[in-house]
């Protein structure tokens, strides 16, 4: 049975690092096909991703979703998709 995205995004908050790993297992590759569509390259993809993930984890305590995690995630992917882009 999948847990929720809320669930593990109050076990990340907590410092659950399984629920993280569960988090970021689940959307890992997604967003890595997300990003390299606007970026053209994986290792930058890759590397934007991962960025993101850390940031999740480092700023856990103070993490805010109001919406749901998948577009949340996808928003915060996009704008660094972009930075990237730009730079």
């Amino acid at each position: 049975m999948e847990i929720a995205d809320h669930v593990l995004i109050a076990g990340i908050k907590r410092a659950d690092y399984s629920n993280y790993n569960q988090l970021l297992t689940r959307y890992y590759n997604q967003l890595c096909l997300f990003v390299f569509k606007l970026t053209r390259s994986y290792s930058a993809s890759e590397d934007i991703v991962q960025e993101l993930f850390v940031r999740l984890w480092m700023n856990r305590a103070t993490l805010e979703i109001k919406d749901n995690i998948s577009g949340y995630l996808y928003q915060a992917s996009r704008n660094s998709a972009l930075t990237h882009n730009r730079h």
